[in-house]
């Protein structure tokens, strides 16, 4: 566990110990480190150096600090760096902002955070499996989609979906009319 001041990474800073970890950041933002960078150095979270620097007033506007400077002007600066293709955890890497928080800001400025880029599904492909007996949570895997996803991508098909809990290719037999149950053995006679 890393230490600062002899004292471990969870016991909180106060009074004087959070002073001096503000100095000490001060002094490596000074020497160009990055709040994460200076967070690690220091043995602690991104977020409390970046939340002592401002209880500082520390001002370090420019990229990628974002101290001393309005919440519109932060989330003006995070939302051209968004648009420049950063990702949300290159954001959180470059200011030591959470990632939740940088989504908020974003959020509240008008930018939604895309969550993934759509994935390229063979539909048909995925409908033919389906109707060669895959489960519905076979599909989910092989295509990486959700349960949910793989069920309306075939409702919306006009698939006819088999009941829950049938094994693979029972449904087809069932409608096929072959008989269901087990096999009929022939009983032993008693004497």
């Amino acid at each position: 566990m890393a230490k600062v001041n002899n004292r471990p990474e969870s016991e909180p800073a106060r009074g004087h110990d959070r002073a001096m970890l503000a100095a000490q950041a001060l002094m490596q933002i000074r020497k160009g480190k990055k709040i994460p960078q200076i967070a690690s150095k220091l043995g602690r979270s991104p977020s409390l150096i970046r939340t002592v620097l401002e209880e500082s007033e520390v001002l370090a506007p420019s990229w990628p600090f974002l101290l001393g400077i309005s919440q519109a002007d932060k989330i003006a600066a995070l939302k051209s760096k968004r648009k420049d293709g950063m990702s949300l955890e290159q954001l959180e890497g470059e200011t030591g902002i959470n990632r939740r928080k940088i989504a908020y800001m974003l959020r509240s400025g008008g930018v939604i955070p895309p969550i993934g880029q759509p994935a390229q599904i063979d539909d048909d492909r995925l409908v033919a499996q389906y109707e060669d007996g895959f489960s519905l949570r076979e599909l989910q895997e092989e295509f990486h989609l959700s349960y949910f996803r793989v069920r309306s991508i075939l409702i919306a098909k006009g698939v006819d979906l088999r009941p829950r809990g049938n094994p693979r290719g029972l449904y087809r037999e069932i409608s096929a009319g072959t008989p269901l149950g087990r096999q009929s053995t022939p009983s032993s006679t008693r004497s």
